[in-house]
């Protein structure tokens, strides 16, 4: 009999995973983290552990296994400096520092590797349960998928192309052409909430595109939708969803096509490779070729060299999305992408960067926002507006990407300039054309 630990977060996925091995002749235990996981857990064999108890986490995990295990769940990054340690996290805390930095595919990529250098074997759903994962075509509901739906489709999955290496997140959301919404740190739920709360959007033609990034480890990070992602779907007028065939997971798929139908909702699952990439190397255009010069200081405060760098990397976000007409605005901490601003604009984005906060309350922030602006045409006062919303976002400072370096005798960017320095923010610009070539849109 095989027996499996099950690493587990918040969300439904750990006990249907769970379920699904016990109903295959299977063992399942879940290792649910305290804070992550919920009290519905306690119906199966499980065992209680907090991030800081790692060698608990581990000694569970090998205990409870045949030295197989699978990680299912939502979670949010732990600040490290609330948590009580145990020996383990003393230990590793090195590695475990490194391991938080960058997306959540470069994450837990590092996690896996993290389990298998403790002799754990890290499975996926494809492995374990596949017949969870969605099948090609439509997905047995009665409303049809238009044409213009599978156009949408089709750009949003060029966009997420262009952007999989950058570890963005898994979904976009298009009507018509028009790019509503990118997925960043948030999940796709509450990005289909942004969507919800647009001004002026009363049309019902939207499309919810969602897949996995290039060279994004199935194993650990499948896409997943549900029956609630089709509640929010109906609550943001999304007429549409289409996700990849054999890589996305399909949680309570009878209720999901049920509520579907109800809300008239169509499903279309797509065969889709995304176009092939050495990903390890596509990757490496961060350290690799990001200018060496970061920047041109406008204001007293200079950015620290990790700050310099998440600036740099917001700027690639806006450059790649520069040929789809979207993405004025993003927001990096620590090479994470939190967040890309789209249909809402800078200024609604900068406005909620503070719930997306990932690194704890201290009191020096860190990353940065980076914001296209052509001080030639740009309404000036925009840009003061974002960077006053940023105050108590917990971000280092701002980035402007422009076609020509500004000076801070600049007298549209100066009050910028002055707002920034009481803030306590960074503000320096960055050359458009100084960003490093990367991979293109397909």
């Amino acid at each position: 009999m095989e027996r499996i630990a099950i690493l587990a977060g918040g969300g439904r996925l750990p006990i249907v995973l769970a379920e699904s091995i016990n109903a295959h002749g299977g063992c399942a235990h879940l290792v649910a983290v305290r804070g992550e996981a919920g009290p519905e857990i306690e119906s199966l064999p499980h065992t209680w552990v907090t991030w800081g108890s790692v060698n608990a986490i581990l000694a569970t995990l090998k205990r409870e296994s045949n030295g197989t295990m699978m990680i299912a769940g939502s979670v949010s990054r732990p600040n490290l400096w609330h948590l009580k340690p145990d020996f383990g996290l003393i230990r590793y805390l090195p590695q475990i520092l490194q391991m938080l930095k960058g997306g959540d595919d470069a994450v837990l990529t590092r996690l896996i590797r993290f389990f298998e250098t403790h002799g754990l074997t890290v499975k996926g759903v494809s492995d374990i349960a596949p017949e969870l994962l969605a099948q090609a075509g439509p997905s047995g509901t009665s409303t049809p998928v238009p044409q213009q739906a599978r156009d949408d489709a089709a750009l949003g999955f060029r966009i997420l192309d262009a952007l999989a290496d950058l570890d963005v997140g898994q979904a976009i959301t298009l009507e018509h052409g028009l790019i509503l919404a990118i997925e960043g740190a948030e999940g796709t739920d509450r990005m289909l909430q942004r969507i919800a709360s647009l001004d002026g959007r009363r049309v019902r033609g939207a499309v919810l595109v969602k897949g996995p990034k290039r060279g994004q480890d199935l194993r650990v990070d499948v896409p997943t939708v549900g029956a609630k992602t089709i509640d929010s779907l109906a609550s943001a007028r999304v007429a549409t969803m289409v996700v990849v065939a054999g890589k996305t997971l399909l949680l309570e798929r009878d209720e999901m096509l049920r509520r579907a139908d109800a809300a008239a909702i169509s499903l279309l699952c797509l065969d889709r490779d995304p176009p092939h990439a050495d990903v390890a190397v596509a990757r490496s255009w961060r350290r690799a070729q990001l200018p060496s010069r970061h920047g041109t200081m406008l204001g007293r405060r200079a950015p620290k060299a990790a700050d310099s760098r998440d600036a740099c990397i917001a700027a690639e976000v806006i450059r790649r999305l520069q040929p789809f007409g979207t993405g004025q605005a993003a927001v990096v901490v620590r090479e994470h992408v939190l967040a890309v601003a789209a249909a809402e604009g800078p200024i609604a984005m900068a406005k909620r960067i503070a719930v997306l906060r990932q690194w704890g309350r201290g009191r020096t922030g860190r990353g940065a926002l980076a914001v296209a602006f052509d001080a030639a045409l740009d309404d000036p006062s925009h840009l003061m507006a974002m960077i006053e919303n940023l105050d108590g976002a917990g971000l280092a400072g701002v980035a402007i990407v422009l076609s020509r370096v500004a000076s801070a005798q600049d007298c549209r960017i100066a009050q910028a300039v002055a707002l920034a320095d009481k803030l306590g923010l960074f503000l320096i610009a960055l050359e458009a054309d100084a960003l490093a070539p990367a991979i293109e849109a397909a």
